[in-house]
């Protein structure tokens, strides 16, 4: 959107629609007019597919689900293939033949852990001897129904945009290397994984292919709810019980009371949609479960190293670290969906909150290395000018702060303090200024007052000796200061540079990307696409955060 609130909507054409410009300018009022005819407008039809074969496949893993101990690792890893196998099979419209589901590397790995568990034993083979069945035929129902909708006339010249994440980010059955025009001939349909996609977006139809109740609600309600199209059409299996979800509730504000809600009576699909949610849920939980048991030990290294709230991000190479919900991140996906050009000396990389992320989203962080990476950058400038010892040092001070704090309490260090004129934010800010995240008080003055304090409490002569001490630390400071300033700006050059060339050359990154820092042998950043969010928070401490640990999940 531009600064005067207007938009540049790409058109589709078809041979229905009279020929347009190539670009079509609307105003933001235009916009919410439209979002507006549209969600008054807008009846949903489902296209339901009677198909024996998915309905087979279906019961098999019903019953190698029921047959499993849900608390046993090794049986909940064999139940994940099944589910994988079930999903990506019913939600897919590629051919079902297509190497890029995964599907026999799936199967062999359930027939592996079925020698050890006889209960699943004959599910298993049932479900193999449908799936090769199913392959061999060559032939997606779903498949055929999703191009023969594409091809139906459409009332405005928009693009068309089908649902790519019907079940979470990756959605099985729609990999990331699906390509709109060499699998479905057609470059103008949108493929839509994240809720961020669909901003200050229009299109002439959506396609969900799957059941709508698997879709993150966010996301879904946005497509269905929020005027984005007038026609909705979702495609389904029978065995599917296809249909739309309701908000609970309607609006609400203080003019208006809410309207009461009376439940409906339970259908018969409901009760297919229930064990459906039930065995997706299941899906997601045991994965969590096993990423959890991965992380159990967290203890802070120090006094000094607070615990804040986190998220467990989970990424698409198998990687995982946690992030503090109030920090923000580095995420470019949108930079390189739509090919967008930037200065290098002038813009800057767009950062979100990390409680704001979405599946699918592409974000910088460090790949390899531990601490600080401004810190390491900072520490080869400061070795390449012969000043090797400066941050130790510069920082020396913060040791015998901390000695303090320990043997006295940071309630009486900060009573010294105060006898001094100095005003705490509280007591407990003075292990922000023992630790890492803090380099020093935000003047001289404040420092030569705390070491000072320190000199007092280690009962040492006051004299001259502190004055000297904190003028000569605060000079070391200022020039470490420095170097981590020239550190930020080579960082952010050599880390623009890349990045605008993999957005310029629309580079797709389907897990990783590594970008090399020259010169930097302290680590390596990289770009990563996250693939699944973590909606419990945990007290993190902060050495914690920020580091890539290998995952064994599925």
């Amino acid at each position: 959107m531009s600064a005067q609130g207007t938009l540049m909507i790409q058109p589709f054409q078809t041979e229905s629609t009279v020929p347009s410009a190539a670009v079509a300018t609307i105003t933001t009022l235009d916009l919410i007019t439209a979002y507006h005819a549209n969600a008054v407008e807008t009846r949903p039809r489902i296209v339901v597919i009677d198909f024996q074969p998915i309905q087979s496949i279906a019961k098999a893993c019903s019953l190698i689900f029921s047959g499993v101990d849900r608390e046993d690792p090794l049986q909940c890893e064999a139940a994940r293939h099944a589910w994988l196998v079930k999903t990506s099979l019913m939600l897919t419209a590629l051919p079902f033949d297509d190497p890029r589901l995964g599907v026999n590397e799936h199967l062999d790995k359930l027939l592996h852990a079925s020698l050890s568990m006889p209960a699943i034993r004959t599910a298993v083979d049932d479900l193999i001897s449908a799936v090769q069945s199913l392959i061999s035929s060559a032939v997606n129902p779903k498949r055929d129904a999703v191009l023969t909708v594409l091809r139906e006339p459409m009332r405005s010249n928009l693009p068309p945009a089908a649902l790519a994440n019907v079940c979470g980010s990756p959605t099985p059955g729609w990999p990331s290397s699906v390509d709109s025009e060499s699998d479905f001939h057609l470059a103008a349909l949108k493929l839509i994984r994240r809720r961020r996609q669909t901003r200050d977006s229009l299109y002439a139809r959506l396609i969900i292919p799957g059941n709508p109740w698997l879709a993150p609600r966010g996301l879904l309600f946005d497509l269905l709810y929020g005027g984005l199209t007038a026609d909705v059409v979702v495609i389904g299996y029978r065995s599917e019980h296809a249909s739309l979800p309701a908000p609970k509730d309607l609006p609400k504000d203080h003019f208006f009371p809410s309207t009461a809600h009376h439940p409906r009576e339970k259908q018969e699909s409901d009760v297919f949609i229930e064990a459906t949610e039930i065995d997706n849920g299941w899906a997601k939980e045991s994965l969590w479960a096993s990423i959890h048991a991965q992380h159990n030990n967290f203890s802070p290294t120090s006094e000094s190293d607070l615990t804040v709230d986190a998220q467990f991000i989970l990424f698409a190479d198998g990687s995982g670290t946690f992030l503090p919900i109030s920090g923000r991140v580095v995420e470019v996906s949108d930079l390189f969906e739509k090919g967008a050009s930037f200065n290098i000396a002038e813009d800057k990389l767009p950062r979100v909150l990390v409680r704001d992320l979405d599946e699918g989203d592409l974000v910088m962080l460090r790949l390899s290395g531990s601490g600080d990476y401004l810190d390491d950058v900072a520490d080869a400038l400061i070795q390449q000018a012969g000043e090797e010892g400066l941050r130790r040092s510069a920082l020396q001070w913060k040791d015998k702060l901390e000695r303090v704090i320990k043997l006295h309490g940071e309630g009486v260090v900060a009573v010294k303090m105060q006898g001094l004129g100095v005003k705490l934010r509280s007591p407990q800010y003075l292990w922000e200024w023992a630790g890492a995240a803090v380099m020093a008080p935000h003047d001289r003055e404040t420092f030569q007052h705390l070491i000072a304090t320190i000199w007092q409490l280690e009962g040492m002569d006051i004299d001259d000796a502190p004055k000297f001490y904190a003028d000569a630390r605060w000079e070391e400071m200022e020039r470490l200061k420095a170097y981590h300033q020239k550190a930020g700006v080579a960082i952010r050059t050599e880390l623009l540079d890349q990045v605008r060339k993999f957005v310029v050359e629309r580079r797709h990154i389907e897990t990783v990307e590594a970008i090399e820092l020259t010169g930097v042998a302290a680590g390596r950043m990289g770009l990563l696409r996250v693939a699944a969010i973590d909606t419990m928070t945990r007290k993190v401490p902060t050495s914690a955060l920020f580091h890539l640990t290998k995952l064994k999940v599925t």
